[in-house]
């Protein structure tokens, strides 16, 4: 899929994280990366995870990504995650 396609769900990247998947790219390619996930919202395309991978291709200039589409029971298990983390 077209990477510009994909609105990120997150606002913030993590410094370490984004170290070391920069290096893992330049180590192994873009072939060892996994799928990340996506979901239609609103009639957009987002992204549910795999943010700093997303921005780590999207700076080094890759178009088109590998996704898969989350099924409904991965939506229910985000919106419970996303609860508890809000009470705590």
């Amino acid at each position: 899929m077209e990477l510009k396609k994909i609105q990120p769900s997150q606002l913030y990247l993590n410094k370490e994280k984004l170290a070391k998947i920069s290096k893992n790219l330049s180590l192994y390619g873009i072939k060892k990366l996994m799928p990340l996930p996506v979901k239609l919202l609103n009639d957009e395309i987002i992204f549910t995870d795999g943010h700093t991978r997303a921005f780590v291709l999207w700076k080094n200039g890759v178009k088109k990504i590998e996704v898969y589409w989350e099924s409904e029971d991965e939506d229910l298990f985000l919106s419970i995650k996303h609860l508890r983390i809000k009470d705590q």
